[in-house]
């Protein structure tokens, strides 16, 4: 089993909530190679100000994958469609654990291993999709969701 690290904003996320449906453009799908049922999710909130209200990074949820991946090119995601593709690129999903409230990314930061900048920790995800991370990375991302 894998572990994954989905990068998504909230609009999306709620599409993933409702529809347990995962998708990436063309100029991301190499990153889906490795992806297998059995695999988990956690998915990564962008920061993002809406109605002058700030929202920071955040985990929404950890979904387990139950689907190789496959191309289905049907309108489903609604926000930030690109020209190369409506997030064709997909997997289905289902619940493992979706957080009641969402979980602050940046207090993890000093314990995630995969996070090797401490100090400038986005270049370990935007202009990424997806990225794996190590098991004891998502490990902490559920220890810490339990324990708030």
């Amino acid at each position: 089993m894998s572990s994954w690290l989905c990068i998504l904003n909230r609009t999306n996320f709620e599409i993933v909530k409702r529809t347990l449906t995962w998708g990436i453009s063309d100029y991301h799908k190499s990153e889906l190679v490795g992806i297998r049922p059995g695999d988990l999710c956690a998915f990564y909130l962008i920061t993002e100000v809406a109605n002058g209200e700030r929202k920071n990074s955040a985990i929404g949820g950890i979904f387990e994958i139950t689907s190789e991946p496959y191309e289905d090119s049907s309108e489903l995601f609604p926000s930030k469609r690109t020209i190369d593709g409506e997030y064709s690129h997909r997997v289905k999903l289902k619940e493992f654990k979706v957080f009641e409230n969402e979980l602050e990314f940046k207090p993890l930061i000093p314990s995630l291993s995969f996070i090797t900048n401490k100090k400038k920790y986005g270049g370990h995800i935007m202009g990424r999709a997806m990225r794996r991370i190590p098991e004891s990375d998502l490990n902490l991302i559920l220890d810490s969701a339990y324990h708030k």
